[in-house]
């Protein structure tokens, strides 16, 4: 009997909890909110990633606001569209985009690795950008793919449509100080 008296006890601290929530807590009918939806790494569902059929598809396709792209250096300073730093998630092999040349890069492959001025030939303003910048750790370098893109961008006249995005916190530090009109994202 003490044992059940007990239990009652415990639980009515909970039971008056309950019933004084359910009656003070407003009652939400309806919530609206507003979504965007953008192609990462273009329409990476349906093709390759960051492949020129990839964006291409995503730039058809109306449901997508923005496209979403990687860009880094090879050897030999060629702005290649590419995500990873390696070959080892998409070709299992251990080379660094970083290590070859675009030559090499493109032999090393068994799909098609885009340059960055081919697909900004191809989205031109037709919609907004997100470009992250792949940081290859030398802080000379994604400082000149930052400033390529911004200049680049604004020959185009698409500065209004790009958004630079990094992991890097220096990158997005350097993006928001020297190029302040510019939106970032991390």
């Amino acid at each position: 009997k003490k044992l059940l008296l007990l239990g009652a006890i415990t639980k009515i601290p909970l039971l008056i909890y309950i019933v004084i929530t359910l009656t003070t807590i407003p009652v939400i009918e309806a919530v609206e909110y507003k979504s965007i939806l953008g192609a990462h790494r273009g329409d990476s569902i349906t093709y390759i990633e960051n492949t020129l059929p990839a964006i291409e598809s995503a730039l058809e396709n109306e449901k997508y606001q923005f496209i979403e792209f990687d860009i880094q250096y090879t050897k030999d300073k060629k702005i290649v569209i590419f995500h990873d730093g390696t070959l080892l998630r998409m070709e299992l092999k251990t080379d660094s985009i970083s290590n070859l040349t675009y030559e090499e890069l493109t032999n090393k492959v068994s799909f098609s690795i885009p340059l960055y001025e081919d697909i900004l030939n191809i989205i031109g303003d037709s919609k907004r950008i997100n470009i992250e910048i792949k940081s290859s750790g030398n802080i000379e370098y994604d400082k000149e793919l930052v400033d390529y893109v911004v200049s680049d961008a604004t020959n185009r006249k698409i500065l209004k449509n790009i958004l630079i995005s990094s992991i890097s916190s220096y990158v997005i530090e350097y993006v928001s100080e020297t190029y302040p009109e510019i939106k970032t994202g991390k």
